[in-house]
C-alpha cells in the first residue's frame, strides 16, 4: 500500500457519556505533557483497504483503534460522528469525531477525565485547541438535539407535514 505518511492526517475521538467529555492526561514524557487531549492520532495503513488497487483509508477505523488502544473504549465505526476538522500549521489535516458511549460501570483508566461543559470552561490544562473543540462539540451536540426534538414534536402534532403542503400555515 501506498506510504500512508503521505497522507498527512489524523484523527480525535471525544468520547461523550452523558453530559461529560472524556479526555486523556497525557504523561510528562509525551507531547503537551500532562495537559488533557481528546484521544486520537495519525491514521495508519491498518485503518484502510485496497480496492481495486486504489488505497482507502477509513477515519472511522483509525477513530475505534485509537479509542480503543488509548482508553479500552470498543464503539463500532458506524457510532462515530463528523464534528469538525482543522489544519494545524504543519499542514496536518485532523478530523475530529465523537461517540456516545453508553453509561457503564467500567473502570475507564485513571488518565480519562470525564469534564462537564463547565468543568472544561473552569480549566486551563488543555492542549492546545481541545477546550475549544470542545466546547464546540458541546454547542453542537445542544443544537441537534434541540433541532431532533422540534422534528420529532413537529411529526407528531402534524404542522410538519402540513406546513410543507400549506406554505402560509404557522
Amino acid at each position: 500500500m501506498k506510504d500512508i505518511a503521505a497522507i498527512n492526517c489524523s484523527v480525535t475521538v471525544m468520547p461523550v457519556i452523558n453530559d461529560k467529555i472524556g479526555f486523556l492526561k497525557r504523561r510528562k514524557g509525551d507531547s503537551y505533557p500532562e495537559l488533557l487531549v481528546a484521544p486520537g492520532g495519525k491514521i495508519e495503513p491498518t485503518d484502510g483497504m485496497l480496492v481495486e488497487g486504489v488505497p482507502y483509508w477509513s477515519v472511522e477505523a483509525a477513530g475505534v483503534r485509537e479509542l480503543r488502544e488509548e482508553t479500552d473504549i470498543i464503539v463500532l465505526p458506524n457510532k462515530l460522528e463528523y464534528f469538525c476538522s482543522l489544519t494545524l500549521p504543519n499542514g496536518r489535516v485532523v478530523i475530529s469525531l465523537y461517540a456516545i458511549i453508553p453509561e457503564t460501570t467500567y473502570n475507564y483508566p485513571d488518565t480519562l477525565v470525564w469534564l462537564t461543559r463547565e468543568e472544561i470552561k473552569e480549566r486551563e490544562d488543555f492542549a492546545p485547541g481541545m477546550k475549544t473543540e470542545a466546547l464546540l462539540l458541546f454547542t453542537l451536540l445542544d443544537k441537534w438535539e434541540k433541532d431532533a426534538a422540534n422534528r420529532c414534536s413537529s411529526y407528531v402534532d402534524g404542522s410538519m407535514f402540513a406546513s410543507a403542503l400549506d406554505p402560509d400555515r404557522k
